[in-house]
Parts: structure tokens; C-alpha cells; sequence
């Protein structure tokens, strides 16, 4: 790993979740209590990201994972009325992959 790796780490864990949040669940957000095309949008733009290093039965298992909690963060914001636990979730879920993905290199 590079010597760039701590600040894309930083990023990712500490930034990224609240830019994702304000977009998906601030801009894009919904006050239904089910599911939502939004939700399914979420989850395949991360899809674009995995597609390259996971097989497709594993692509399906995480895009169903990522439908599951963008329908949670997206009612964790319509409950709160605000971002910010919905933003501090998802930074603790970015912040184990990007640690399982440093750990496993």
C-alpha cells in the first residue's frame, strides 16, 4: 500500500459518509416507510464499485445487504428528521470495510 492509502482511508471512512448520506437520504430521500427506488439505486452504485472484485452470487448477497440498509439509514432520517445518526451508521459500516480491505492487503 501506498502512502496515500491513510488519507484515502480517512476519507472514506470519515468524509464519504456524509457526502453518500446528504445525497441518497437529504436530496433523494422519501418519507415512505418501504421500500424505494432509491434505495435500489444506492445499492447498485455501490454494486459499480465491487463489480471487479467480487463474483456475482456475492455482487447479489451485498446489493440485497445494500437495499437493507439503504431502506435503514433512509428511515433512520425520516424518524431522527436528520442526517446525522443515519450518516454516523453508515460511517461505522465504511469504517469496517475500509479496515477489513486495509487488514486483508
Amino acid at each position: 500500500m501506498g502512502a496515500s492509502w491513510p488519507v484515502f482511508m480517512a476519507y472514506y471512512a470519515l468524509v464519504n459518509p456524509f457526502l453518500e448520506e446528504y445525497y441518497w437520504r437529504g436530496c433523494l430521500g422519501g418519507k415512505s416507510k418501504r421500500p424505494v427506488l432509491q434505495d435500489l439505486l444506492f445499492a447498485g452504485y455501490h454494486l459499480l464499485v465491487l463489480g471487479g472484485n467480487l463474483s456475482v452470487l456475492w455482487l447479489a448477497v451485498t446489493f440485497l445487504i445494500l437495499c437493507g440498509a439503504a431502506w435503514y439509514w433512509r428511515q433512520i432520517s425520516r424518524m431522527t428528521g436528520g442526517l446525522l445518526a443515519a450518516a454516523l451508521s453508515h460511517l461505522a459500516a465504511d469504517l469496517t470495510v475500509i479496515l477489513a480491505i486495509y487488514y486483508k492487503t
